[in-house]
């Protein structure tokens, strides 16, 4: 894991973050608030489909999609965007130090299967990923079939897991951007004038 987020905070607490407001790609990429709207909209999806009984690939490829919108804007008012764009969550969690229980990883990792396989492929493609995702869901305790006893509830991904887990990292998000004075700025002011 890298720095603590903790570490990270203290790095960038009481700094002014700038966002360019007439300079629409910078302030979708670096606005906080944008970040975090985004990241709601994407969770309210995520629940008014989980609690409609929807397709739980899509719920929880939502989900997940919430998350990630989160985590990189944790990472961005740390000052630490991610080196690859990716969608592995677990590895973003990691990435702005937040640690996370064996059972939210294995929520982190099966969610961001379904950002792969439920949003952009209708399956996996080659050997490697089906073996990845049979993984998965061998960690969350599922075989063969569909019996629902065969699922470690911790670690199969619901509105409450989903919820449990966004509430945590909604914590470290609300931490981050209290931390940082988020100045609204025009492209004239990198120009000094």
């Amino acid at each position: 894991m890298a720095e603590t987020f903790e570490r990270q905070l203290a790095r960038v607490s009481g700094r002014v973050h700038r966002v360019y407001m007439n300079d629409h790609q910078h302030r979708m990429e670096n606005g906080l608030s944008y970040y975090w709207n985004k990241a709601d909209d994407l969770r309210k999806g995520a629940e008014i489909l989980m609690a409609a009984g929807g397709s739980r690939d899509c719920g929880a490829m939502l989900a997940g999609m919430a998350l990630e919108v989160l985590l990189k804007g944790i990472a961005r008012a740390l000052d630490n965007p991610p080196a690859n764009a990716h969608h592995r969550l677990a590895d973003l969690a990691d990435h702005v130090g937040i640690a996370v229980s064996d059972d939210e990883r294995v929520l982190l990792q099966a969610m961001s299967e379904h950002i792969y396989w439920a949003g952009r492929y209708p399956s996996p493609r080659v050997a490697e990923d089906w073996n990845r995702v049979w993984e998965i869901q061998e960690k969350q305790g599922r075989g063969a079939g569909k019996l629902a006893a065969m699922d470690n509830a911790s670690r199969i991904v619901s509105i409450g897991t989903f919820r449990q887990i966004w509430a945590k990292l909604a914590a470290y998000f609300d931490k981050a951007q209290q931390s940082r004075f988020e100045s609204a700025a025009y492209t004239w002011d990198r120009l000094g004038g």
